[in-house]
């Protein structure tokens, strides 16, 4: 195939503006030139500016663009010819633009083609002006409205060849555009003539060929669901419902999408009483195609799923890489491809597996595929009832695939999905990042015998919860401590959550949480085994029992006691300091916080305007171990070292930042290494 150099001068500056293009060793020249509305009269704006270039004064032909009262797109192919009553193409589209024509009376941009050389004449422009009628008509993307079919003319046959490769780049052209009017609506018309008719003006296409079978007709993806069985084609510009599909029938749901529920109405004489379509159907997008298929608002890349029997993409693509995911991460596959093989879980899993998502209750395997990712038989996905939060189109994939599912939730044969969070949200029953959750299957090497590294919490005290936890939270009455895990974060068997009443401003789907999970939780607190969230926050509001920031409340285990086997971190005894002017503050990490010591002199009289409202509160709660100078008469415990820092300042300020050893060190070097 030829590759064509293709040039776009915006003049606007935005491809919804006015656009000039052009082909490398091409003369012709194409505009698109957009229609605005001002105070609801049709005006040209600024076409004047277009009197400097000549190609607008030459001989052309012209398309005008627009959608229907009906919600249809229609196209009115028209000619100008400066030897005519009319004019060249700008005077004639000013002549469109105020003409009072119902049927093009909202038409809202339109596209011409001429030449930089002046060529055209009368009879090739007329001959231009029907060949692009007649390809507009047998596409049947957009309503044709001229009243008349224009004539071809009389065009001598050496001068048709060079029509024909003028028509065929302007066919580009309007492709690139966006405006798929000479695109064939029909598969079988798109494989037989490559998205252009036939080379003649009123020739018909070609018919396929007598010895192939009816049913050899290719398809490339599929719905198949209890209440319907679709086959689409894919095609330059959207995809084409084949013939013979069987749709859902019924009344439809409230949620049916006002676009799907009118193009089922106008399609209605296609459709048998059985739902089966009698001839193929256009649309320009997989979603649209799906939500006719299925009479509700769904999303077609979910749905839409490869044909496994469809020949593989011929040349020159190759197609003998691995998936983009192979390639970005050459640790989620093996050294080979290996053959895809059932298996019940284990360690067997890793003999066809590339990626897995392992949590209490769910162990999935799944590979890439030409076309999405397989999530492969055996593995078993989150079973009961599915969250609250979980999105529609989940639920929907479920119930498609009930038939699949088995006791436990394990799958009984492998199912496709289009991507990693589309697979990934099947799995867990809800809204997920499919790079975050999976992982490659390698890492499972380490953990020998089941469950995630580390997600079981030592039992005993805060030391034995080092081993694992990443992070805490540890304040008068919680002391919890959690591990990043797939996708989100385990808090921890030991852990300590708040077992007061909870206050009138807990969410709640915290509430719900601790309902769902009380018998994990024993009289004092004590979580009986790991649990596991989606994020830091849903985590630390868990915990804590009311609304609040994952990341301002979990914080590095560092922070709370050194870990162990030593090193640089700063340890429970280890006494920090604040000294700027008058404040001489003195402070240590204690179970449960920061304790800010007492003897401390902190910030006298009125606060900073920079102060936080929590501050101000902590500064009103503690004024009785405070006197009237700012010394500390009592130990005041505080959640962390950046709210001590924050009482002791009476500003705004960082905790890391602002402690220092007696050595000058900052807490924020400490905690670096540094």
């Amino acid at each position: 195939m030829e590759t064509k150099t293709l040039t776009f001068s915006m003049m606007d500056g935005t491809l919804n503006g006015r656009v000039m293009c052009s082909i490398q060793f091409w003369p012709g020249v194409a505009y698109r030139i957009p229609r605005e509305n001002i105070d609801g009269r049709c005006e040209w704006i600024r076409l004047d500016r277009f009197e400097d270039w000549k190609y607008l004064n030459y001989c052309g032909v012209y398309l005008l663009l627009g959608v229907g009262d009906d919600g249809k797109p229609y196209v009115y192919v028209g000619q100008a010819d400066e030897k005519k009553k009319g004019g060249a193409i700008l005077a004639r589209l000013k002549r469109q633009a105020n003409q009072q024509n119902p049927g093009l009376r909202n038409w809202s941009e339109a596209v011409a083609f001429s030449t930089s050389d002046n060529f055209f004449g009368s009879s090739h422009i007329s001959w231009l002006e029907h060949h692009f009628f007649t390809l507009a008509s047998r596409a049947k993307r957009y309503e044709v409205r001229n009243n008349n079919v224009p004539s071809a003319g009389n065009v001598k046959a050496d001068l048709r060849s060079g029509l024909l490769s003028f028509a065929e780049n302007a066919r580009i052209i309007m492709n690139v555009l966006g405006l798929p009017v000479f695109e064939p609506l029909s598969a079988a018309a798109a494989a037989a003539h490559g998205c252009l008719p036939s080379a003649e003006p009123g020739s018909l296409p070609a018919p396929p060929s007598p010895g192939r079978p009816a049913g050899a007709r290719t398809f490339d993806c599929e719905i198949r669901t209890t209440m319907a069985e679709a086959f689409g084609r894919r095609v330059n510009g959207g995809i084409v419902l084949l013939k013979g599909s069987r749709i859902r029938m019924g009344d439809l749901p409230k949620s049916c999408p006002g676009g799907a529920a009118r193009m089922r109405r106008d399609c209605a004489s296609k459709i048998d009483a059985e739902g089966t379509l009698k001839e193929d159907i256009a649309f320009d997008s997989l979603s649209s195609a799906a939500s006719f298929v299925l009479g509700a608002s769904v999303s077609g890349k979910t749905l839409w799923k490869p044909n496994p029997e469809a020949p593989p993409p011929a040349p020159p693509e190759k197609r003998e890489e691995a998936p983009a995911v192979e390639a970005r991460d050459s640790a989620l596959v093996g050294a080979k491809r290996r053959p895809q093989a059932s298996f019940g879980g284990g360690a067997s899993a890793l003999s066809a597996a590339a990626l897995k998502i392992r949590r209490p209750g769910i162990e999935a395997y799944c590979r890439p595929e030409s076309g999405g990712f397989l999530v492969l038989k055996g593995s078993r996905i989150r079973a009961g009832d599915l969250p609250r939060s979980c999105p529609d189109n989940v639920r929907r994939e479920r119930l498609a695939n009930a038939s699949r599912i088995g006791g436990g939730g394990r799958l009984k044969e492998d199912i496709m999905f289009g991507s990693l969070s589309a697979a990934a949200g099947f799995v867990i029953g809800g809204s997920v990042s499919g790079k975050a959750a999976w992982e490659p299957v390698s890492s499972l090497a380490s953990s020998a015998g089941g469950g995630p590294r580390g997600s079981a919490a030592p039992e005993g005290g805060a030391s034995g919860v080092f081993a694992a936890a990443d992070l805490e939270i540890r304040r008068a009455d919680v002391e919890a401590y959690c591990r990043r895990a797939n996708g989100g974060v385990s808090v921890l068997k030991g852990s300590r959550v708040r077992m007061r009443d909870l206050p009138k401003s807990c969410p709640d789907n915290v509430r719900r949480l601790r309902l769902e999970n009380a018998s994990k939780i024993d009289g004092e607190g004590r979580l009986k085994e790991t649990i596991f969230f989606g994020s830091l926050s849903v985590a630390a509001s868990f915990v804590v029992g009311g609304s609040i920031s994952g990341k301002a409340a979990w914080e590095p285990v560092s922070r709370g006691a050194a870990p162990s086997g030593g090193g640089q971190g700063v340890s429970a005894a280890s006494v920090l300091q604040i000294k700027r002017g008058a404040i001489e503050a003195y402070g240590r990490f204690a179970s449960g916080g920061f304790l800010l010591l007492k003897g401390s002199r902190i910030r006298a009289g009125e606060l900073a305007k920079c102060c936080l409202p929590h501050t101000r509160k902590q500064r009103k709660a503690y004024a009785s171990k405070v006197d009237g100078e700012g010394l500390v008469t009592e130990d005041i415990l505080l959640p962390n070292e950046g709210a001590a820092a924050c009482f002791v300042l009476g500003s705004k300020a960082s905790g890391i930042a602002a402690w220092k050893t007696p050595e000058g060190r900052s807490l924020r070097s400490i905690l670096a290494g540094g």
